[in-house]
């Protein structure tokens, strides 16, 4: 599975509109603290394709 990056602070999601709209299938927006990645927000239909595998 291949995913797009958009790396970005936590604090960043007080804009959380504009940044989910960065997040479509085949891409993820990773969120980071203190410069460490805490959070992956992935597609909807990405996430489900995952959980099938699993």
């Amino acid at each position: 599975m291949f995913f797009m990056e958009n790396i970005m602070p936590v604090s960043d999601m007080r804009y959380y509109n504009q940044n989910l709209s960065d997040v479509s299938v085949g891409s993820q927006v990773i969120l980071t603290r203190n410069r460490t990645a805490v959070y992956a927000v992935v597609d909807i239909e990405e996430w489900r394709k995952t959980q099938a595998t699993l």
